[in-house]
């Protein structure tokens, strides 16, 4: 999946990095990447404290990079209709296989190549 150049503004004020680690059928591939630009970025963006998102990929393996203005936001999404939504339906698509893992991680430091600055 090929997106747009990402606005390195986006991420002013992330405090929190967040990522999801799947693996998918390689012959669903299309499809999770139908859902990842349709759905799951909708359902980000819908949500309070979301700065940007990185979806990439290496052969079957998918990761979802998503940053956040603080720890709370990233805790909320737990409660959020919109994201309980989403996952049922990731979760029951014919797509992913193996295991998802979660994490979530403090921002110590961001450099921004493009503006040579810290952000």
């Amino acid at each position: 999946m090929r997106g747009h150049e990402p606005d390195p503004h986006a991420l002013l004020g992330a405090q929190v990095v967040r990522t999801w680690r799947t693996e998918i059928d390689p012959s669903h591939a299309d499809e999770y990447d139908d859902f990842a630009r349709t759905k799951s970025l909708r359902m980000f963006r819908a949500q309070p404290g979301f700065r940007a998102v990185l979806f990439s990929s290496y052969g079957v393996v998918r990761l979802v990079v998503t940053f956040w203005q603080d720890r709370e936001s990233v805790e909320a999404l737990q409660s959020s209709p919109t994201y309980a939504a989403t996952v049922n339906e990731i979760e029951g698509s014919v797509f992913l296989r193996g295991n998802q893992t979660v994490e979530a991680f403090d921002i110590d430091i961001m450099f921004s190549h493009v503006e040579n600055t810290m952000l």
